[in-house]
């Protein structure tokens, strides 16, 4: 007979987004992170991979089993490579490359990580993480209301 097991990090609607500014890298900022609130986020072996933007985003995450929360971090800002097909002449033969910066969420483009918690049950934890954000070195941080996002499932990776 088959079981089914209740997966408490399945929540889509029971979640708080955090826009994280920084110039870190994102294994700096994962790591400053786990040092702040005593976690293990892990970098997911497969990026966040967007087609039409040809760009590969970074994300880690860490099931916290004893408090039923599920934390990620999500790189929001990658390096693309694009190719310009219309700017060659017969100058310049072959296509030209331009690197550019991309965003995984266009709404959220200055933002540069999304740090994503899902189950929080209290407000006080709420104002407790964005305290002890703060606290990291060089970071300037901003609660974003999920309110404000056009496809706030798509905030939800497997």
């Amino acid at each position: 007979m088959k079981k089914l097991k209740l997966n408490p990090f399945q929540s889509t609607e029971n979640f708080h987004c955090f826009s994280i500014f920084s110039s870190l890298e994102d294994f700096r900022m994962a790591y400053f992170i786990n040092k702040t609130f005593n976690i293990n986020l892990k970098r997911k072996k497969l990026d966040i991979h967007e087609n039409h933007k040809n760009a590969h985003f970074s994300h880690y995450e860490f099931l916290d089993e004893t408090n039923f929360l599920s934390w990620k971090l999500i790189n929001n800002k990658a390096k693309a490579t694009l190719e310009d097909k219309s700017l060659s002449s017969s100058l310049f033969q072959g296509d030209l490359n331009m690197n550019v910066n991309v965003s995984l969420y266009e709404e959220l483009k200055d933002i540069d990580y999304i740090l994503l918690i899902e189950n929080i049950l209290s407000e006080n934890f709420v104002t407790k993480v964005l305290n002890k954000l703060q606290e990291i070195e060089g970071l300037i941080m901003a609660q974003v209301s999920t309110k404000n996002l056009k496809n706030k499932e798509n905030l939800i990776f497997s």
